[in-house]
């Protein structure tokens, strides 16, 4: 009752939510209808899934999913199932709450290609298959800035056992991957840092290729 009375709400965060708490299935017409306003949300997957799915989609900015299904490995699947372009979006976070769980590259590619303003991504997400993750972040062609958990990204850039203290080299060089891929990405932030560094600037030339990475706090 309260939204059917608010709808003109443009900035919605629904908090740590159980799926268990809904029965059945949402409809996204009805979260169509209770959200026409909508261009911020944030939410746990199930509830963003649904929103999103709705006409919604078309007129979100900025969208933080969370994960709070533990086991549930197959989320980001879910989420893209039924998904239609969404043209406005510029900020996109995704987190989970299980430490084991690991993006699925197919599903963040498909996920990635129906966002084509994306400027942003920020995923807290366990990574294995690095080459193909990369890949999958390259096709969105105007992301300038990324936010992942650094030391997972360099164990699995480098095919090792995750550290806490890579040296400058093994972040350069993973940052410098991704960098080459992603051709206009000249920010690449991290979780935890090398040497409290955690915020890398890519510099480039004026034809857009990789000339350094510096750390800048």
């Amino acid at each position: 009752m309260f939204f059917s009375r608010h709808q003109v709400i443009e900035d919605l965060a629904l908090g740590w939510l159980s799926s268990w708490a809904y029965e059945g299935k949402i409809d996204p017409n009805e979260m169509s209808q209770l959200f026409p306003s909508l261009k911020h949300l944030e939410g746990p997957a199930f509830l963003c899934s649904a929103i999103i799915k709705s006409n919604v989609g078309q007129k979100i900015e900025s969208l933080v999913v969370n994960n709070v299904w533990a086991g549930k490995k197959d989320w980001i699947a879910d989420l893209v199932i039924g998904l239609r372009e969404m043209p406005k979006l510029l900020r996109l976070q995704l987190f989970s709450e299980d430490p084991e769980d690991v993006i699925d590259p197919l599903a963040l590619d498909n996920l990635l290609r129906i966002t084509p303003l994306l400027e942003m991504l920020d995923f807290r997400v366990g990574v294995n298959n690095f080459p193909a993750v990369v890949l999958a972040i390259s096709h969105v062609p105007k992301l300038r800035h990324l936010i992942v958990e650094g030391e997972a990204w360099i164990a699995a850039a480098l095919s090792r056992e995750q550290k806490i203290d890579s040296n400058h080299e093994d972040w350069v060089f993973t940052i410098s991957t991704v960098a080459k891929h992603c051709r206009r990405l000249v920010r690449f932030e991290s979780c935890e840092g090398y040497a409290g560094k955690m915020d890398w600037k890519i510099q480039r030339d004026a034809n857009g290729m990789l000339v350094n990475v510096i750390a800048i706090g």
